[in-house]
């Protein structure tokens, strides 16, 4: 069943290349897959709290950028 409202995101730290696994979910959900609509988002956007989303991804890393 096609048009969902996909939610991809990945915390706020820094790295130099997406994460791989969102992307790969990007193109299952995106234009070449189910033509779901999809969003990628950065760290915090409180823009996307104003949309119902049937799907939520999260991706982390261990990470050493974030004080204790």
């Amino acid at each position: 069943m096609a048009d969902k409202n996909i939610l991809l995101i990945e915390p706020g730290y820094k790295n130099k290349y997406p994460p791989l696994g969102l992307m790969k979910i990007a193109q299952y959900h995106g234009p070449r897959g189910k033509k779901d609509r999809v969003r990628f988002i950065k760290g915090e956007d409180r823009s996307v709290l104003s949309q119902a989303w049937d799907r939520i991804y999260v991706t982390t890393l261990f990470s050493f950028e974030y004080p204790k």
